[in-house]
């Protein structure tokens, strides 16, 4: 399951820094520190929770993969190739091995062959069930984890897609007033404004007052 919270973590650290990075280029919100923050904390908030529901999902995957079930036949083919590979394995052993040429007597050879092959069968039953239980583990195994590798990283992508959905929502619960307050200029720049307002009104005055001496 770690790699399976690392990769969830990843893309839920990937997010928020995305849409992080996306609110403050937005050039209409930069000269509202407050909205930017609002926003940031509103996208930080929808990833926290599209990250639950991610992790959700992907521990009932898992529980669902407790019980072994599949239909694919990649899972026989692998059986197929466990059955014959232990005694494969023996015949090549029992070959000469490296690259230079070697005579190979055929019928020392045949007797080689029919040895391995009767030990196989003159193991017991339960040797050989045994034997087929461990195949049919590692088979399934195999299958398990291609369908693992492709369903995790599909279930953090799907719910990641709803981003601009749930932040759509949310922000549409937003009052008017709260929007009001995050557009309005802090106090502090208000009253430098006022300040230099006065001052343009009081320059303008003595424009004014200029033009009527002359």
């Amino acid at each position: 399951m770690k790699p399976t919270m690392d990769l969830l973590d990843c893309t839920s650290k990937v997010m928020e820094a995305a849409a992080e990075a996306f609110i403050k280029e937005l050039k209409d919100a930069s000269p509202f520190h407050h909205l930017q923050t609002y926003l940031v904390t509103k996208a930080a908030e929808v990833v926290d929770v599209l990250t639950r529901e991610t992790e959700r999902r992907v521990l009932e995957f898992v529980e669902r993969e407790k019980v072994p079930y599949t239909q694919n036949h990649y899972l026989f083919e692998n059986v197929c190739k466990l059955r014959s590979q232990r005694l494969m394995d023996e015949v090549n052993q029992a070959l000469p091995q490296g690259d230079d040429d070697h005579y190979v007597n055929p019928q020392s050879l045949r007797a080689t062959v029919k040895n391995i092959f009767q030990r196989n069968q003159e193991k017991s039953v339960d040797d050989h069930m045994a034997e087929e239980m461990q195949h049919a583990l590692n088979a399934y195994g195999k299958v398990a984890l291609k369908r693992f590798i492709d369903t995790v990283p599909m279930i953090c992508v799907e719910v990641m897609q709803k981003f601009a959905n749930k932040m759509n929502h949310i922000l549409s619960d937003t009052s008017d007033d709260e929007i009001e307050r995050f557009v309005t200029a802090p106090s502090n720049t208000v009253a430098k404004m006022n300040k230099l307002k006065r001052k343009a009104d009081t320059l303008e005055k003595g424009i004014v007052a200029l033009g009527e001496l002359y």
